[in-house]
């Protein structure tokens, strides 16, 4: 499989607006890095259309959440259902919209779900209902995503071990 160059940069575009983007490794279609102030780490990757798939973790308080960003309009705050198909089967899963600099993003409340269907697959796609009896799909490669997430949550761990009593952030405990 050839890999997109493409990945890091659209990767680090996104997470640049967080302030997360340090390093990145390539596991094939997926990347893996950690923010510069090692606050935040996340993997994901790109599709053809400059879409991104991606988990992205704060490290003070070890909350992650999935990601999708695509050229679909959505109303910030607003909750939608789309529907998620994989080599494993599909699904409907609740999102919530946020916003980027003015570009759509949705956050999955299925967490441990997408985890799932992402390490057991080879490919996702996620269809949005758009009116008029048509979908809008946006498709990604999982090739790579077993070995980023992996990376990801042992860089997480080393990190938060690393920081552990440093601070003077709230915590929840």
């Amino acid at each position: 499989m050839r890999i997109r160059p493409n990945t890091v940069t659209a990767l680090a575009l996104m997470f640049l607006a967080h302030g997360a983007f340090a390093q990145a490794r390539q596991f094939g279609a997926w990347a893996a890095g950690v923010n510069d102030s090692k606050t935040a780490i996340y993997a994901g990757t790109t599709n053809e259309s400059q879409g991104i798939f991606a988990q992205y973790c704060h490290i003070a308080d070890g909350h992650c959440y999935w990601v999708l960003v695509n050229d679909i309009e959505c109303e910030v705050g607003s909750k939608y259902t789309i529907f998620v198909n994989a080599d494993i089967g599909a699904s409907t899963h609740e999102t919530q919209c946020m916003k980027v600099d003015g570009k759509p993003r949705y956050t999955f409340y299925s967490f441990d779900e997408i985890t799932a269907i992402t390490l057991k697959s080879s490919k996702i796609a996620f269809a949005f209902p758009i009116g008029d009896s048509q979908f809008k799909v946006s498709r990604f490669s999982l090739s790579g995503s077993n070995e980023a997430l992996d990376l990801m949550a042992k860089t997480g761990h080393q990190v938060m071990q690393k920081n552990k009593g440093k601070g003077t952030r709230d915590q929840m405990l």
